[in-house]
């Protein structure tokens, strides 16, 4: 059997979502380490992501077990209703998915603290300018600030999921 026709044999759950963000956070300091810093800031940012993702999710109600494709489908009308706007890289965006959590939150009357708040505000604005999706597709070399900018930002991210994840 191949690798694809296994991973599609069974449906990717948030319990996959958050231990793969663990990874790819770990895997991305390793690689940094090695001196691969464009794949590494990579593969943190990715982790941001996940485990924004995943709050969000769990803040809807969702548990671990359940899969992420319908999660991710009942976006789009959680976004209509909030009033997020959903852009092309919306399913990507940390500010998207920062927007959609901290609205998500308060509307089910539990609000992130605001200097929890305002940290992931600042971290996700981080994120947005040191981290991109399409970043996959290209090749440079970061300087070295931004890539300790960046890490810190999404270490931040990987120090406070379970907060994040608190309903």
């Amino acid at each position: 059997m191949t690798i694809r026709a296994r991973l599609e044999a069974r449906p990717e759950t948030l319990l996959d979502l958050a231990r793969s963000s663990i990874s790819r956070f770990h895997e991305g300091l390793n690689l940094i380490r090695r001196g691969d810093s464009w794949i590494g800031i990579y593969l943190t940012g990715y982790s941001a992501e996940m485990i924004l993702k995943n709050a969000f999710f769990i803040c809807r109600g969702a548990s671990f077990m359940d899969p992420v494709r319908p999660e991710l489908d009942a976006t789009t009308l959680t976004a209509k209703v909030l009033r997020v706007q959903w852009k092309s890289e919306a399913i990507h965006s940390v500010f998207f998915w920062s927007e959609l959590l901290i609205l998500e939150k308060r509307r089910q009357g539990c609000p992130l603290e605001p200097h929890v708040q305002t940290e992931l505000l600042m971290h996700a604005e981080t994120l947005y300018n040191h981290w991109w999706v399409p970043m996959r597709y290209r090749r440079m070399v970061p300087e070295p600030g931004e890539v300790r900018r960046l890490v810190e930002s999404a270490a931040w991210f990987m120090a406070k999921r379970e907060l994040l994840w608190r309903r």
